[in-house]
């Protein structure tokens, strides 16, 4: 992310593998103020991951702004 020139953007989409790992972490040290859009399956383990990554996002201050199934 920081290697590029990006310009003036409206929306960036990230799409990231699942889990709360180092990636996630890394993004959110790179975009502080990022808006998460949390998306998931039905299977429980699914939801489970997802509920964690959105733990992580409210612990790093970031916006939560839906979850889509």
């Amino acid at each position: 992310l920081a290697d590029v020139y990006w310009g003036d953007l409206d929306v960036l989409l990230l799409d990231l593998p699942p889990g709360t790992g180092d990636i996630a972490i890394s993004v959110a040290q790179l975009v502080p103020n990022a808006e998460i859009l949390v998306v998931t399956t039905p299977q429980q383990a699914a939801a489970e991951v997802a509920e964690r990554a959105g733990s992580i996002a409210v612990q790093t201050h970031q916006k939560i702004v839906g979850v889509v199934e």
